[in-house]
């Protein structure tokens, strides 16, 4: 067995000891994991978030390896601790970040719900597009049949954001503006809003300009903080469901 295996398996161990059933079956429901649904097939174990940090600080020196085995589990928190020591390697570890997106890049068939996207995607690619590489692969995303691809897509742009850099959001949020997949209209809604904290006149200009043809799910995430009036001119002025 290799190093990466036996490192992968330590982590197993670890989830498996903190497993508990009726916690997994409140989670296969949360993440809608049926038949037909968003997360069908996902597996659950039933650990909780805190938990899963702890394991990830104390395995942050896993093999990258190790870590892409764990990335194609069909055990959910095991992909979600392999994203949060990628996430704190990248956050903690400077000039590794161009490896660490790459790596990221090449693995995302593992990141297949929405929690795995929004707690890598900010980071992983979002800070790489902060620093000015990877946005066409970042479009290239927005383009795909894949709504994880897509999520990831727009919840990227939130690492800009969060610098004050607002252009990546903005013009990502248009090109999914005509998106139909609920869990990408509720990101793209999000990504909005946090545009909206740091600058509301360029949400303001972004609504005017896109507001009718964005879908209700995405507009309504993304007027939350503004005034009523303003509210419910945008909702009367959708022409989308």
């Amino acid at each position: 067995m290799s190093d990466a295996e036996d490192q992968a398996n330590e982590v197993r161990d670890r989830i498996e000891e903190l497993a508990d059933p009726s916690v997994a079956s409140k989670l296969s429901g949360f993440f809608k994991t049926g038949p037909g649904d968003y997360g069908e097939g996902d597996l659950f174990v039933g650990v909780r978030a805190p938990d899963l940090d702890r394991i990830a600080r104390s395995m942050r020196d896993l093999e990258l390896a190790a870590i892409g085995r764990l990335l194609e589990s069909p055990v959910h928190e095991e992909r979600m601790v392999a994203l949060r020591i990628l996430v704190g390697r990248y956050r903690s570890e400077p000039g590794s970040g161009r490896h660490l997106a790459r790596f990221y890049l090449d693995n995302l068939a593992g990141v297949n719900n929405w929690d795995l996207v929004d707690i890598s995607a900010p980071w992983l690619l979002g800070g790489e597009i902060a620093e000015g590489r990877l946005w066409p692969t970042a479009m290239k995303l927005a383009s795909s049949p894949n709504l994880w691809r897509r999520r990831i897509a727009i919840v990227s742009t939130l690492g800009p954001v969060r610098l004050g850099q607002l252009g990546p959001a903005l013009e990502m949020a248009e090109v999914l503006v005509g998106d139909h997949e609920d869990l990408v209209q509720k990101a793209s809604g999000w990504v909005l809003r946090e545009v909206g904290k740091r600058d509301e006149a360029a949400l303001i200009g972004f609504l005017d300009a896109h507001g009718p043809d964005m879908g209700r799910t995405a507009l309504r995430y993304s007027i939350e903080r503004l005034p009523e009036s303003r509210r419910r001119h945008y909702l009367e002025t959708t022409r989308r469901k």
